[in-house]
């Protein structure tokens, strides 16, 4: 409803569609599942994944939710609706998996991962991601693989704090 008040208001716009953004710099305490994942991972403690982790969603860095906000302001586009995100579904139970590999590698922990909560909710345990073929095609976008994000994070959150 207000992507359309936006687009019938007369003004120019640009209507950006985020998918989940992670890493350093969303604000105090990084409470979404990347950061959590990490944290548990880091300090050893085990993981709990809900619906055995099976449902896929679409995660974006920091750093490249910005490149992207920038490249767009620079080519000065008017009127777009754009999806912005890596384009690339992965599992919560994968997603849990990598970050206990980043770790491992980083610090020497990992964390437990148990998948035996269930929980009914189909809204909450579905699929999410995005098609971001337009931005690709619009600003040349390619994601940073989440390997290569997920460690430039870990690396800061160590930095910044003593949870090894």
């Amino acid at each position: 409803m207000a992507e359309k008040m936006i687009m019938t208001s007369g003004v120019e716009y640009n209507i950006l569609r985020l998918s989940n953004v992670f890493g350093y710099g969303m604000g105090k305490g990084y409470d979404e599942v990347v950061s959590l994942f990490l944290k548990k991972a880091i300090s050893g403690e085990p993981v709990l994944l809900h619906n055995s982790g099976k449902h896929n969603i679409d995660l974006i860095s920091i750093d490249d939710t910005c490149r992207v906000l920038v490249s767009i302001i620079k080519k000065d586009f008017k009127d777009l609706i754009l999806n912005v995100g890596s384009g690339i579904p992965i599992s919560i139970l994968k997603l849990a998996e990598v970050v206990n590999e980043v770790s491992k590698r980083l610090t020497g922990n990992s964390a437990s991962i148990s998948n035996e909560k269930t929980e009914n909710n189909d809204i909450l345990f579905s699929d999410r991601w995005v098609d971001i073929s337009r931005l690709k095609k619009l600003t040349g976008f390619v994601p940073t693989p989440i390997v290569s994000s997920m460690e430039r994070f870990s690396h800061n959150l160590l930095a910044e704090s003593s949870i090894t």
